[in-house]
């Protein structure tokens, strides 16, 4: 896709809205962390998200069917196999394990190995600004989680710093191999069919999270936290996923990936807002990285 293009310009706007909406997500999920588990915030993510993307096919079902090739099908389930369910599993975990500033920064760099699948097995071509812009956001990222450092301190963090890195290293690679994967699928089908083969897959495999939530109790007894989770997962995850669908359709998952990681751009200043976080000079000068970072990302001067 050719900067400039309607096309270009629909993806980029695309991403960073669905980034927004993220960063929106990531706040929520802050203030829930204690009272809700990991896998049931994968789970119910992804459950959620059946009713809209039923909604969104269902004309185009009824008109012409779903054409689904099998290969097509293998490529989207490993899509979310790897992004959904592996990729975001061990970064909560990680975040757990080694602390927000360490885990989140570095997982943020995962559009570098984007970056480098789409050169080998993609043939995209490699612009040098571009891997300036990639290489700043993630600096920038780093910068501004370092915000977490005294939290951190006055909690407990298990101290299990080589498992720690380990999860984050294989969410980088699950999230690279997702992003590469779904550009491949979005090849034979149109991004509302992506997006249904997607959650519906994941869904089917995250249904055993179902009775391990009513045995455990607490999540689904609470009808005000159920009520946040559902909406958190329609307004955080369900919207997102289908923007970030059509925007590796239109751009590609290298630049939709590095649009993806800077949502610390946003999530900086709402965590002021909302959570009475202190500004300081990193996060601000993290997010200034951040903002030139994906302008020459985008604008690949």
């Amino acid at each position: 896709m050719q900067m400039g293009s309607t096309g270009y310009l629909i993806g980029v706007v695309a991403g960073i809205v669905a980034a927004f909406l993220f960063a929106i997500t990531n706040i929520i999920y802050k203030k829930l962390d204690q009272r809700i588990s990991v896998l049931e915030i994968i789970a119910t993510r992804l459950w959620v998200s059946v009713p809209l993307a039923v909604i969104l096919i269902l004309p185009q079902f009824i008109q012409n069917g779903l054409e689904l090739s099998s290969s097509s099908v293998f490529v989207l389930f490993i899509s979310v196999l790897t992004g959904m369910v592996i990729g975001d599993g061990c970064y909560f975990l990680s975040q757990m394990t080694i602390g927000v500033s360490k885990a989140y920064p570095i997982a943020m760099s995962y559009p570098l190995l984007v970056y480098t699948l789409a050169a080998i097995f993609l043939e995209e071509a490699v612009i040098i600004s571009r891997i300036f812009g990639a290489i700043m956001v993630v600096i920038g990222v780093g910068l501004v989680a370092r915000r977490e450092d005294a939290k951190e301190k006055s909690e407990r963090i298990p101290k299990a710093p080589a498992f720690g890195l380990l999860l984050v290293l294989l969410t980088i690679i699950a999230w690279a191999v997702s992003d590469i994967t779904l550009q491949v699928g979005l090849g034979d089908i149109d991004p509302l069919g992506a997006n249904f083969v997607r959650i519906v897959v994941g869904s089917a495999i995250l249904l055993p999270i179902g009775p391990y939530s009513m045995k455990r109790g607490s999540f689904l007894s609470d009808k005000k936290l159920l009520g946040i989770v559902i909406g958190t997962g329609l307004i955080g995850f369900t919207i997102p996923i289908l923007l970030m669908t059509y925007s590796v359709d239109y751009i590609g998952a290298t630049v939709t990936s590095i649009i993806m990681a800077s949502s610390p751009l946003f999530g900086a200043p709402l965590s002021v807002m909302y959570l009475k976080e202190r500004m300081t000079r990193s996060i601000g000068a993290g997010t200034l990285l951040i903002f030139i970072g994906v302008l020459l990302v985008v604008l690949a001067i």
